[in-house]
């Protein structure tokens, strides 16, 4: 967490693939691809509320928050396009089922899929298809495959030779 960031004066330019904000010192790119959420609130600048535009987006697996302040009018006319470019990206609630939700929300609080399993009380033949239906939805990708063995004949007789000595 970031506290007593400052604001900087900057331009911005929304490209087909990014949102950049270029100031004297610095050059900044949002991937749309990379926003999870564009909102209009308010934020307190120099004591007073003030309608900015929240971006919110995932930068080296971390979410990070962006604000961007200027004239009502220009902020509404961005906050439409950045609405606009970024609508492919967007699910809605009706698309996603109840239990894959869940495990949607539970991957997201860092939990594996032992634990996932242990918590929503399925097995892992069934966390495996709700994975395969968030994967076609675009909401997870795959980082790691793990492997279930059983030993062999051989890897029991080994076993078996171990614990005697």
């Amino acid at each position: 967490m970031v506290s007593n960031a400052s604001w900087e004066k900057c331009a911005i330019a929304v490209l087909k693939t990014g949102i950049w904000f270029v100031s004297k010192n610095k050059q900044i790119c949002i991937p749309l691809d990379e926003v999870t959420g564009i909102e209009l609130t308010k934020r307190e600048v120099q004591g007073k509320d003030n309608d900015v535009v929240q971006i919110v987006n995932i930068e080296n697996e971390e979410v990070v928050t962006s604000f961007v302040l200027c004239p009502l009018t220009t902020l509404q006319i961005l906050f439409n396009y950045l609405k606009d470019a970024t609508k492919g990206t967007e699910v809605s609630a009706g698309d996603v089922d109840d239990v894959s939700a869940q495990v949607a929300m539970l991957v997201y609080s860092g939990m594996d899929s032992h634990a996932i399993e242990k918590m929503v009380n399925i097995s892992h033949k069934e966390i495996e298809k709700i994975y395969d239906k968030l994967i076609k939805q675009g909401l997870v990708e795959v980082v790691m495959t793990r492997r279930e063995v059983k030993l062999t004949t051989k890897g029991v007789r080994f076993v078996n030779e171990a614990v005697k000595t």
